[in-house]
Order: structure tokens, then sequence, then C-alpha cells
């Protein structure tokens, strides 16, 4: 017994110091990242960082001239948006952050944010039982992606999203619904993100009948935009203006369906016409999705229909950047969990895959952007997951012949 003491000892020793000098590591990474670009003052995180100090000061986030008095007295000379992009929620978020000084919250958020993608991983293959393998190979993949790096360098909000998501279905899984629940107020940080996902988790909860869950959702959520209404009352109406005039500027160039129909669209049919085509590609996804999910064997429920809504999510949404497709860590951590039914020479073509729309296309397309002088291909990567999804499914076995409606309501069948 004194020699399995002593073993277990040495082993939580040696794993506490790897723990350790992995977090110092990242922390010098971290700061070197910071100090490079000038302490984040000029980058996505001041945005961020300052919405929380606006709080403790009282400005209004979304008058002009206080979002800009803002950036001028914390000496950022970048002002990309007019006011405060987010909704106020978003403050609230990075209230902590705005206690401490720039280059250490900069730093702080550069931790949290690679802790999170790595917390994503871990949370997203427990809840689908995966082998060490998965983990292992996604870990760097991700690490190293054009999503992480910009997230990284610029000190985006998206790596919240792939927690947020990994987290609850792990807890789902567990059928932890209140807890589950709670996790996907995340996403109200940045609604547009999770266009479809947050409809289709809520839509499985009210399947399973999670009331309990359902009612955590709503009570927590009601009671952050109420708290935020006390501070500033009538800030949703005007958010959601601002908002939809950024959405309307940048959807020319964004990188979803919207960006990509104006690129190849534009000045050749008339405007009726490109929305048309958007709407039947949307209703033609979203057909398909529904009769390819009711044929579907999904061994981890609602994995395949969670990964089908980010991949739709991604493409549709009216406004998302391709920083925000480190979501596309859940449905390619699905399709590597698959992988593990294929045949050999199956499972490295799906490797392969996850390899290429992972790492290899999103960098190809950074290359075509930079000559094109505009990136609207890159929102074929979410498509790209999409159908490495299906043919995922196919090779793995999770395919039936035959479905019906009837089947997927069915207390034994896909959706409970």
């Amino acid at each position: 017994m004194r020699v399995r003491a002593d073993s277990w000892n040495a082993n939580l020793f040696l794993k506490i110091v790897l723990v350790v000098a992995v977090l110092a590591v990242f922390l010098a990474i971290d700061r070197w990242i910071v100090q490079r670009h000038g302490d984040m003052r000029n980058s996505d995180f001041f945005s961020l960082w300052a919405s929380g100090r606006g709080l403790l000061e009282g400005i209004d986030h979304y008058d002009e001239d206080a979002w800009a008095d803002i950036h001028v007295r914390y000496d950022s000379d970048w002002l990309e948006n007019p006011v405060f992009i987010y909704p106020l929620l978003t403050a609230f978020f990075f209230l902590p952050y705005a206690l401490l000084p720039l280059p250490l919250a900069a730093v702080a958020w550069e931790l949290t944010s690679q802790a999170m993608l790595v917390a994503s991983i871990v949370a997203l293959f427990a809840g689908l039982r995966s082998r060490r393998l998965p983990i292992a190979l996604s870990l760097p993949l991700l690490l190293l992606s054009r999503p992480a790096m910009v997230i990284f360098t610029n000190g985006q909000l998206s790596a919240v999203w792939p927690f947020a998501l990994s987290l609850f279905y792990l807890l789902a899984c567990r059928q932890q619904y209140v807890a589950a629940c709670a996790s996907l107020v995340f996403f109200l940080l940045k609604p547009t993100v999770a266009m479809l996902i947050l409809p289709a988790a809520l839509v499985w909860l009210l399947a399973r009948r999670a009331w309990k869950g359902l009612l955590t959702f709503a009570v927590i959520s009601g009671a952050i935009l109420g708290l935020s209404l006390l501070v500033a009352p009538g800030w949703v109406g005007r958010w959601m203006a601002h908002a939809l005039a950024k959405g309307t500027h940048f959807a020319t160039f964004i990188p979803t369906a919207w960006g990509l129909s104006y690129d190849l669209l534009a000045g050749r049919v008339p405007e009726s016409v490109q929305l048309a085509a958007l709407v039947v590609v949307a209703v033609g996804l979203g057909g398909f999705g529904v009769w390819w999910l009711a044929r579907t064997s999904d061994p981890w429920p609602p994995a395949l229909l969670l990964a089908w809504a980010v991949c739709l999510s991604l493409f549709l949404s009216p406004y998302v950047w391709n920083y925000d497709q480190v979501l596309l860590l859940f449905p390619l951590g699905v399709i590597a969990t698959m992988a593990d039914r294929m045949e050999r020479g199956q499972r490295l073509l799906t490797w392969a895959g996850i390899v290429g729309v992972m790492l290899v296309l999103p960098y190809v397309l950074l290359v075509i952007a930079g000559r094109r002088g505009v990136d609207t291909l890159s929102s074929l990567i979410p498509v790209a997951a999409l159908a490495l999804l299906v043919v995922a499914a196919h090779w793995g076995g999770y395919c039936r012949e035959r479905t019906s409606l009837k089947h997927m309501l069915h207390p034994e069948g896909r959706f409970l």
C-alpha cells in the first residue's frame, strides 16, 4: 500500500509540474503577443476591455462621442466602429478584465482564451466518449488554425463559442440540463453566431422535456437583460440599429453566404434575385438537413443535430467572421469520433479531410483573399465541414436505409 501511495503522489507531483510548466510557457507566449501588438490598444480586445471600463465609468456605449472619448483617454488610435458593436451583456462579461490595467488584462484574456479552447476539446470528446487519440490530434490542429491565430493576435471573443457549445453538449449528455442551459447563455454575447445553434439546442431540450433547463436559460437570460436595462434603459433598440447598419455594410464582403452571393452575383443580376438565391440555398440546405438527420442514427444525441446547426449558422449568418469559424471544432470533433468505426483507408481519408478543413483550406483561402482583396470564399469552409460530416456519417455506418417523421419524434428516435 505504501508503494502505491508513493507512486500516486509521484504521478500527482509530475502532473502538477507539467501543468505549471505549460502555464508558464503560455504566459510567456501571451506576454510576447501582447507586447508585440502594442498592449492591444489598437486591436479588437481594446473594444472589449473598454466596454467593461465604460460600465465602471458610467458611459453610454452606444453614444458615438462617449465611445470615441474612451478610446482617446486610453490612447487607442483605432476606432473601427462608431459605438460598441456588441450587446451590452458583453460589457458585463468583460467587467472583471476591466478592473485590470490593459496590458495585464490582455495577457489574462489570452490565457483565458487558450484555456477555453483546450477545455472545449476535452469536454467535447468526453461527451462523445471518444478515445484519447482524437484529443491529441485535434489540440495542435486547433491551436494552429487560422481562427485561433486571429483570436490570439487580436484578442477576439470567439474562443467562448466552442467552449460554451462543448460544455453544453457534455452536460446535456449527462442529463445535467440546468447547468447545460446555463452555458448556452454565453451565446447571447454575439447572437448572430448562434443563429441556428440556439434554436436547435432549445428544440432538442424541449423534445426531452428538460423543463428545468429551459427555465434556467430563460431566468438567467432575463436576469442579465433586466440588469443591463437598469444600467442603460433602451440600449437594445439602439444597439440593434447600429448592428443592422454594420451588418448591411459588411454583408457585401463578409465570409458567409451573404458576402459570397454579392461577390458572385452583384452587378450581374438584380438584388432581388440575389436574395432569392440565398433563400433557395438556405431552404435547400435546411430541407436536406431535416431529411439527412432523420435517416441518421446518432449514437451521441444531439451531436449530429448540433454539428449540422454549427455549419449552417456559420454559412448563413448575416454577421460572423473567419475567427468565429473556430466553432467548427464541434462538427470536426464529431467527425473525428465517427472515424473510429471506419476502415483504415476511410479513417485516414477522414482525418486528412479534418486537417484540410481545419488547417489547410483556411490558410489557402487567406492567400487567395490577399490576391483578390476580399475573403468571401472562406464562407465555403463550413460548407466543406458539412460535406465531410455527411461523408463521415455514411462511412461510419450511421445512416439508415429508411426513415419517417414518426421515427424522428418517437421516444427511441433521433431527436429524443
